[in-house]
Order: structure tokens, then C-alpha cells, then sequence
């Protein structure tokens, strides 16, 4: 398995080394904000912690505050945030919790 760094990860990429699924995810994220500064990530837990699957880790040391946002536990205020920055013209990366994102939540009939 290719070990990422916190500076970046094009050296798994570019040497076809196997990453995981949450790797390749993290890689994308870290390719993305190095490449477009408008490019900003927020969530619940996404900074001091690194993302409840630690697939932030590292990018609020790597590119700060401004950059990577923790929000608070509130969809309505994620999406407000969202909207705002979108309006000017910002590129998001919004992290939700994995119950949103895969549907596990248990579902009643």
C-alpha cells in the first residue's frame, strides 16, 4: 500500500502503487486545492480532526483555516454556507456524515 504524505500524493499515482478507496478520495481532495485556490472543503469534524474516515487529514495544516472549514452539526447551515460561497464563486468540497452519503440510515416503512 502507498504510504500519502501531507505535502501531496502524486507519488502513489504516479508510481501505480494501490491506494484505498478513502485514499484515492483523500489524494483527489489534496490534487484539487493544490491546483485551484477557489477550491474549499467544509464539514462536521473535517479540520482538527481530518474527517470522520480521516480523509481530510492534514489539509488544514497543509492549506488553513480559510480553506477548510469545520461547520457546525446542521445540514441548514451547510447548505446556507454553501450557497453563500458559491455565489462567489468558490468550488466546494462538502464532506457529510456517511448516513447522508450512502443512505444507511435505518429506514421505516
Amino acid at each position: 500500500m502507498a504510504k500519502m504524505n501531507g505535502a501531496g500524493t502524486k507519488e502513489a499515482a504516479a508510481g501505480g502503487a494501490q491506494v484505498t478507496f478513502l485514499e484515492a478520495i483523500r489524494q483527489a481532495m489534496f490534487e484539487e486545492m493544490e491546483r485551484d485556490p477557489a477550491v474549499v472543503l467544509l464539514g462536521e469534524d473535517v479540520g482538527v480532526y481530518g474527517g470522520a474516515f480521516k480523509t481530510s487529514e492534514g489539509l488544514l495544516a497543509r492549506f488553513g483555516w480559510e480553506r477548510v472549514m469545520d461547520t457546525p452539526i446542521s445540514e441548514s447551515a451547510i447548505i446556507n454556507l454553501s450557497i453563500s460561497l458559491c455565489v462567489r464563486s468558490t468550488r466546494l468540497r462538502i464532506s457529510w456524515p456517511k448516513d447522508i452519503i450512502f443512505g444507511t440510515r435505518p429506514r421505516r416503512w
